[in-house]
């Protein structure tokens, strides 16, 4: 005779650090063992709230704060590897090595211009106009996080 286990559903978040955001996983599957535990596959132990999960302060309508974006001034290698996915999703699987294999942090990113996308191999000209678009797009939205930041600390 088998039996048959309920279905489990766990959902782990972990902390993140002030420069990150908050990452969720959700899994859902069938339990193989005979015990009926309800221990969660991820631990959540040690974990605490960020300050993107805080309590609403006065200003905020909605129960859940959006975290405070990060400037790409900070991203790392990952960080640019995932803007490239979302911003030049048809290019990205042309140049993302490309980006890789130079170690292209945010702070680089930001400091690219037409020549130095050429240099990294970007030889298609309407390829390069349309990554050189977001990254002054980018540069742009980095630009007034960081005015904006700065007229926070001056309030």
């Amino acid at each position: 005779m088998t039996v048959k286990q309920p279905r489990v559903t766990t959902t782990t978040t972990t902390a993140a650090s002030p420069n990150s955001s908050s990452v969720s996983a959700s899994r859902t599957g069938s339990s193989s063992s005979s015990s009926s535990s309800s221990v969660p596959s991820h631990s959540t132990v040690g974990s605490r709230p960020t300050e993107h999960q805080a309590q609403p302060g006065p200003n905020t309508s909605s129960p859940n704060k959006i975290p405070k974006p990060i400037p790409a001034s900070d991203w790392s290698v990952v960080e640019v590897q995932n803007w490239f996915r979302r911003k030049c999703g048809e290019y990205y699987h042309l140049y993302s090595e490309k980006l890789l294999e130079q170690g292209i942090t945010g702070p680089s990113l930001l400091r690219l211009n037409e020549s130095s996308l050429l240099r990294l191999g970007i030889f298609h000209p309407e390829h390069r106009q349309a990554i050189w678009r977001e990254i002054t797009k980018l540069r742009l939205r980095t630009n007034i996080l960081i005015l904006r930041e700065l007229e926070r600390e001056q309030k």
